[in-house]
């Protein structure tokens, strides 16, 4: 599916959530449409012009007795052109889901996910994540570990300039975080530390 930016124009819509629901049928949550303009480097004349479009749809899916698993689903669609840089449109499509299980006695709460991207352009990514927090009346203490992939911009590979050069073969990055996080939260204030 090829979008334009003139194809968005057309549509005359609204409100910036009413724009997917024209594209696909699909009744928004969460919207965001970028829109940007022109920008042009006089050192190289290089045009440039880009814009993107994000959904996100949520809805928990019961599970009988075991309560249900919140699940997400979202789309992204980009584009970008320019006199320095090759017309090039890619789609990003991901599912994530998560089940929050309580560990019974003191208030420790399990939380396992899953989230998987697949791309127009890059292989499919899948990122488990693993979260496990106590909490109290005002503090809360959470270990945490999360992968993620995060894929290149649209500028880091194509787009040239008098102080940037293009990398077209950039691949996705991807990372394992760790964390240990506690927030202490009294009656009017709330403080955050974290590892």
């Amino acid at each position: 599916m090829v979008i334009t930016a003139q194809d968005i124009k057309k549509m005359n819509v609204r409100t910036i959530v009413e724009l997917p629901n024209h594209i696909l049928g699909v009744h928004a949550t969460e919207s965001s449409v970028s829109l940007r303009g022109s920008y042009m480097d006089r050192a190289l004349e290089t045009l440039r012009e880009s814009w993107s479009v994000k959904q996100d749809l949520k809805s928990p899916i019961p599970i009988g007795r075991y309560g249900s698993i919140n699940t997400w689903l979202d789309f992204e669609i980009a584009q970008v052109s320019g006199s320095k840089v090759k017309s090039e449109q890619e789609e990003k499509y991901g599912l994530y889901a998560s089940k929050e299980i309580p560990l019974g006695g003191p208030p420790i709460k399990l939380r396992l996910g899953l989230r998987w991207n697949v791309y127009s352009e890059f292989d499919p990514a899948e990122n488990p994540e693993v979260r496990l927090a106590y909490d109290r009346a005002n503090f809360s203490l959470q270990l945490a570990g999360i992968r993620t992939s995060n894929t290149p911009t649209f500028l880091q590979r194509y787009y040239e300039s008098s102080t940037t050069v293009p990398n077209p073969d950039l691949g996705m990055e991807k990372a394992m975080n760790y964390s240990l996080s506690l927030w202490y939260h009294p009656k009017k204030s709330v403080m955050s530390l974290f590892y």
